[in-house]
């Protein structure tokens, strides 16, 4: 019986062992292929892949509100209405509140 115990649980051992590092690693390498045109100051600029998107947005260049357009897309959209474009928004930091003075010394 412990010969068999131990031919059952051999197999399983690689097994459990590979499968939670692949995951991981397509995490890793899971930025999308994307090619975007973006609207800029009322002119087109592009395309952009996925990491310069991220500079965009981090530059205030690429908001929600800003429009983009890629191969496939009947019309351009805004870029907060692209689900694709969702994870770029997710870590924005939020616009300053209109109306709001900017405070003192900042």
């Amino acid at each position: 019986m412990g010969a068999a115990m131990g031919l059952g649980a051999a197999p399983q051992m690689p097994g459990m062992g590979g499968a939670p590092q692949m995951p991981g690693m397509q995490m890793k390498q899971a930025t999308p292929q994307v090619s975007y045109m973006v609207g800029v100051n009322g002119q087109q600029a592009g395309p952009f892949d996925w990491n310069q998107l991220q500079q965009l947005v981090q530059q205030g260049q690429l908001t929600q509100q800003t429009y983009v357009w890629k191969q496939g897309m009947p019309n351009w959209a805004f870029a907060g209405q692209v689900q694709e474009l969702q994870p770029l928004f997710m870590n924005a930091a939020p616009p300053q509140m209109p109306g709001m003075p900017p405070m003192p010394g900042v």
